[in-house]
Formats: structure tokens, C-alpha cells, sequence
């Protein structure tokens, strides 16, 4: 059964095995066992433990990551200054102009948390223009599992079943909220209230929420909705908030 890009998950066909790209296969079966990673140190609210503040140190400007991208001299300094702060327990605001990477300040911070032992989940919150850039750019600087959760109910009802959470037992419907099969979820700002009860049950590790220049309105539904997951208070590790202007 293949998912096709660009297309939603209910326009999924039977294809022949041998018609199917062995690396996307192989891609697919390494998700499908959970990976065995040290679970991220959590306290009795269930909030990420970080480590102390003394230990950070700032990436080198020689810093290569995925098809041997390296960040701009501005862009680094941005992403040690994004780092800092969530060592120093700090939720932040990028408003570089547009045009300045804000994008791949975000997706290479999430690497770095991930060096630190922070694999996610982490929950991207974006309008739906921009969502094809985000999965691009995640592509193109990590190997992270990115789920783009978008589409009609059906569609986002097949994603809450196959790519989200590991059984406890194949035959069985508990799922595991030490680990998910995906590091980076990314959804809009719409599907995100009207889903609100789904996201409720993950234990995002980070947020990021691009244009974020709306929540200057306290009574916006994304404010109400990001304060009903926690996400602006005590169990999300990182709120990282981007905006091209803060006018």
C-alpha cells in the first residue's frame, strides 16, 4: 500500500513490491519497531528534565549537517541563540525578515535538542501556505520521521491509527507515550483546533509555531487551543515562536 506525496493518505493504492523504491521501503520498515533510545528524563509533571545550563556550548560554525548543509553566519548565531535558551529554560521568539532562514533556524534547533537526547515529539504549527516549504526543508537538512497531518477527517483518522503511536502489543489497542514513530509533526493552525482532543494526548517535547504574530490577540482560538495542550505553560519543554514582523 503506497502513500504518494502530495497526495492525501486516503488516495492511497495497492502498488507491485516491485514497483516500489527499496529505499522508501526500507525507509518505512525502520519506523515500524520502536528505536531504542535512552526515554527522555521527564519529572512527575511529566515536564522534560534538561540538562544544566553550565553544559551548553555553542555549535561550531563548521557544523555540517544532512546533503552537507552548513548554516549562513547570521543563521548560526541564531540557532546557538535558540539553543541557549531552551538550556536556560527560556521559550523564545525568532522575527528574522522574511527571506532569512527562519525555517531551517527552526528544523536545525530541533536537530541540536536532539543531540541533546531530545528526539521529540515536536509539533510544528503552521499556516497551510507554507506547509510544503516545512516538509521540504526537513527533508533537506535531517532524517527525522516528519508527519504532515493535514486533510480531510478520513485522511487525519489514518494517521492517528498507523503513524503516530506504537501498539504495546501488536494485537493489542494501548499505545506507548515513551516513544512515537515520528520526531516532527507538522499542521495548521485550523486543523490543530479541530483535532484539539488528539494533540491533547501526545507529550510534545517542543513547539513551534510559525506566524506567530496572531497570538498577540488573547482571545484568539490558537491561544486558547495552545493553552488547552499546556504548550504555553509547564509540560512542553520549548516554545519556539517565529515571525517575519512584530508590528
Amino acid at each position: 500500500l503506497v502513500k504518494w506525496r502530495s497526495l492525501a493518505y486516503e488516495d492511497a493504492t495497492w502498488e507491485l513490491a516491485q514497483d516500489v523504491d527499496p529505499a522508501k521501503v526500507k525507509e518505512f520498515l525502520k519506523w515500524q519497531n520502536p528505536p531504542k533510545l535512552t526515554p527522555v528524563p521527564r519529572d512527575s509533571n511529566y515536564k522534560i528534565i534538561r540538562p544544566d545550563p553550565s553544559t551548553w556550548i555553542p555549535i561550531e560554525s563548521d557544523q555540517v549537517y544532512k546533503n552537507s548543509n552548513k548554516l549562513r553566519d547570521y543563521q548560526l548565531e541564531g540557532v546557538n541563540w535558540l539553543t541557549y535558551c531552551w538550556f536556560h529554560h527560556r521559550n523564545c521568539i525568532l522575527a528574522d525578515e522574511m527571506g532569512l532562514g527562519k525555517t531551517v533556524q527552526s528544523v536545525t534547533f530541533l536537530l541540536e535538542l536532539a543531540k541533546a537526547g531530545i528526539h521529540g515529539p515536536f509539533l510544528v504549527i503552521v499556516p497551510l501556505s507554507t506547509v510544503t516549504n516545512w516538509q521540504r526543508e526537513f527533508e533537506n537538512w535531517s532524517d527525522f520521521n516528519v508527519v504532515i497531518y493535514h486533510g480531510s477527517s478520513t485522511s487525519r483518522n489514518m494517521i492517528q491509527e498507523y503513524e503516530i503511536f506504537y501498539k504495546r502489543r501488536p494485537s493489542d489497542s494501548a499505545v506507548r507515550h515513551d516513544v512515537y514513530k515520528f520526531n516532527a509533526l507538522v499542521t495548521t493552525f485550523e486543523v490543530l483546533m479541530t483535532d484539539i482532543e488528539f494533540f491533547g494526548k501526545i507529550h510534545w517535547a517542543a513547539a513551534v509555531i510559525d506566524e506567530a504574530h496572531r497570538l498577540k490577540n488573547k482571545k484568539c482560538k490558537l491561544g486558547e487551543g495552545l493553552r488547552y495542550l499546556d504548550l504555553v505553560s509547564s509540560r512542553t519543554a520549548n516554545d519556539l515562536c517565529l515571525a517575519g514582523s512584530l508590528c
